[in-house]
């Protein structure tokens, strides 16, 4: 395995140019074939979630656990910053695992599984499309929320992004998603449906064990933070 403190930014550049030009999945592959000193055949044949730890482990001795981030959508010319350290929260991989209700846990794993299957292709779709049509109102009143409660700017101006920006995804994913996907596979229909289905399901669900908690003056998490 190589030493951070070995690796210079001259390598580190390196590895980037060396995979900037290959498939994200490529890119991941090399950039933690070096760093790791295994075969790529090896890291290949590990889980989707055990590469990513891998490479955010790395990431973290490399760069520090501070992460913060731009991206911009080329549809709505919107750009949105990313800061995973802005509310003071842990940053560490599956750092509040044992901690976030199941409630909390079936929301993400429902994307993760819709999302690594291509047989539920159509319900990933239905499931993006309910996010994206729900984000800007849901987005507006977080932002408010969070302005109310004095949270730092950061967190604050990534809902407010949103608002903007979700109103234009919303009209994209409409025709140019679900739209297109139904015209050249009519049979997934029912699956969008369901998709669409689940995603207010666990959101709901969510919803519920977090409102009670609030207002029984507790948190909704399985242990307070800290």
């Amino acid at each position: 395995m190589v030493s951070p403190a070995t690796l210079g930014a001259e390598a580190i550049v390196q590895i980037w140019e060396r995979g900037r030009r290959e498939h994200p999945v490529d890119r991941a592959l090399t950039i933690l074939a070096v760093l790791s000193e295994r075969p790529r055949r090896e890291l290949a044949e590990i889980s989707v979630e055990r590469r990513d730890s891998l490479l955010l482990a790395w990431r973290s001795r490399l760069f520090g656990d501070s992460m913060a981030g731009y991206a911009s959508c080329p549809r709505c010319d919107c750009g949105v910053d990313v800061s995973l350290t802005a509310a003071g929260l842990d940053a560490t991989y599956l750092a509040y695992l044992e901690k976030a209700p199941a409630e909390s846990l079936a929301v993400v794993n429902l994307m993760s599984l819709l999302g690594l299957h291509r047989q539920f292709r159509g319900a990933a779709i239905g499931h993006f499309a309910s996010t994206e049509i729900t984000s800007s109102p849901g987005s507006r009143r977080l932002a408010e929320a969070l302005q109310r409660l004095n949270a730092p700017p950061e967190c604050v101006g990534f809902y407010r992004e949103h608002v903007e920006a979700d109103a234009v995804h919303e009209q994209v994913v409409r025709n140019d998603v679900v739209g297109d996907l139904v015209a050249r596979e009519p049979h997934l229909d029912r699956d969008v449906v369901f998709g669409i289905r689940a995603h207010a399901a666990v959101e709901d669900r969510l919803a519920d064990v977090i409102m009670a908690s609030w207002k029984a003056d507790e948190t909704s998490l399985l242990r307070p933070l800290g």
